[in-house]
């Protein structure tokens, strides 16, 4: 924390209780609003599971009866191979889905399942089937979206799978490197213009590869990313954009994985955050608005990195966070010692 920022020190309080409340109220049944989501319902799960996580609030809230539910659930939308493998969103989804995949593998880290029914060739036959000639990936099968958004969920299952086998790894690398804007930063696709939701997208997917030394021209993202963080303190994903609390985790987790998180204004940003909670528990994507999951959560993700570095004196009731998977540490340990033939020890993810 700088000087300055101590000075004009404010107070940044997290009641978990309803925060507590805002996410086990989401878990037994979703506002109207999210309907059009039905199909995603297991990132919207994933959300709420992993808010409770990052609170430290996951054993104490959700009873063992319910966490047996949970993963009933997630398995009941892992696909046979011959209906194309991996998980979709839900019933309402008309096949499997690369985010619903790495998604549901999230979610039963969180709820400490053993992963004894997973079926891993299932998993494999769908991301091979879902990349495309490109090396781009498409989001499910049949479907036209084709963009940086799935290639890193293809990459965060292939890390927590330990099996970089199950797609071509190299080509698509080099879809992501050719959907670098001039600006330095990534896009959905080559072409389109920088985003930080894309950004991130590439950033990690190579972290987590351990290929980050393969991004050209990171002068240009480094200075694009830091140039994020707008005057009142939060950070917009364009340029010239408003701010936006999703962007303080989508630019802010890309910094923490290059290792740039130290020169983001964090007193600042979360002042920003927390202008934009709800008197209900959660976060809106901007003040005077409604909460709802995405925003909350990343914003809880954001809170997390912070809490890390310069709001230590504050200490915010926020578990430690990995940047890269979007994952507790703890439940990152999960994945280690049940999806690794053996405990890797020094793995390191930022």
């Amino acid at each position: 924390m700088t000087a300055a920022s101590a000075e004009c020190r404010v107070d940044l309080p997290l009641p978990i209780q309803k925060h507590v409340k805002f996410w086990k109220l989401h878990m037994s049944m979703l506002p109207t609003p999210y309907t059009k989501a039905d199909d995603q319902r297991m990132t919207l799960a994933y959300f709420c599971l992993s808010a409770l996580d990052l609170l430290g609030q996951v054993e104490t809230t959700i009873t063992e009866v319910e966490r047996e539910q949970f993963k009933a659930w997630i398995y009941s939308q892992q696909l046979s191979q011959s209906q194309g493998g991996g998980f979709r969103g839900s019933p309402a989804a008309g096949a499997s889905h690369a985010t619903m995949t790495y998604t549901a593998l999230l979610s039963l880290s969180i709820l400490r399942d053993d992963f004894s029914r997973l079926d891993r060739q299932g998993i494999s036959v769908h991301l091979r089937a879902l990349q495309q000639s490109d090396g781009s990936f498409q989001s499910a099968l049949g479907y036209p979206e084709k963009d940086v958004r799935f290639s890193y969920s293809a990459f965060a299952v292939a890390y927590m799978l330990n099996d970089w086998t199950m797609f071509d790894v190299p080509k698509a690398i080099e879809y992501l490197i050719r959907c670098q804007h001039y600006e330095g930063a990534f896009a959905q696709e080559p072409g389109l213009e920088s985003h930080g939701g894309s950004t991130y997208c590439v950033i990690a997917a190579l972290a987590l590869a351990g290929q980050l030394d393969q991004i050209p021209h990171r002068p240009r993202l480094e200075r694009w990313l830091l140039s994020r963080q707008a005057p009142g303190g939060g950070f917009q994903g364009r340029v010239e954009k408003d701010q936006d609390t999703c962007y303080s985790f989508w630019c802010g987790a890309s910094l923490r994985i290059l290792n740039l998180h130290a020169f983001v204004d964090g007193v600042s940003d979360a002042q920003w955050i927390f202008s934009a909670q709800s008197p209900m528990g959660g976060f809106a994507k901007v003040p005077g608005e409604h909460p709802d999951i995405l925003h909350s959560y990343l914003s809880y993700v954001a809170l997390a990195m912070h809490a890390e570095d310069d709001l230590r004196e504050y200490n915010l009731p926020l578990t430690s966070v990995c940047a890269a998977l979007n994952l507790s540490r703890s439940s990152l340990a999960w994945i280690y010692t049940q999806l690794w033939p053996s405990h890797p020890g020094a793995v390191l993810l930022p």
